[in-house]
């Protein structure tokens, strides 16, 4: 049963776990059968497993309205992170820093190093004109 762990032996028709001294030695006055003693096996804290990364939009907004996006990240994997905010007209996306102000190039495959926190960099709009005559 993989939800089971081995936790000690007992003797046989019993729940009580025989104790061992320090030197891994017990003392048994007859003969006794001894069966594995299991338990159940501790559920993984997902804290300990993973890094939560937030993406704020930091002053926008993203698609589904929403101004923050929590994922919750297994260590080790990438934060593959498919939307970029929008928001007013005046302003463009220009990508994502840390909270140090560290740019970050790729936030759609981004490893995290630990809990953090990517904000949405933002520039002003311009409009630009060419003018084909000169």
């Amino acid at each position: 049963d993989e939800t089971k762990v081995f936790d000690g032996w007992c003797r046989e028709g019993s729940t009580n776990k025989i104790t061992i001294d320090q030197d891994g030695k017990t003392s048994i006055p007859y003969n006794v059968i001894f069966v594995p003693a299991w338990k159940d096996k501790p559920q993984d804290d997902p804290d300990e497993n993973t890094w939560t990364v937030i993406f704020d939009a930091n002053g926008g907004t993203f698609p589904d309205g929403e101004t923050r996006i929590s994922k919750k990240i297994k260590k080790g994997d990438w934060a593959c992170f498919g939307k970029e905010p929008v928001t007013q007209e005046d302003k463009v996306f220009g990508g994502w820093t840390l909270e140090d102000g560290t740019f970050v190039e790729d936030a759609f495959y981004y490893e995290p190093t630990g809990n953090e926190t990517l904000y949405a960099v933002w520039s002003d709009y311009y409009t630009v004109t060419f003018d084909p005559a000169g």
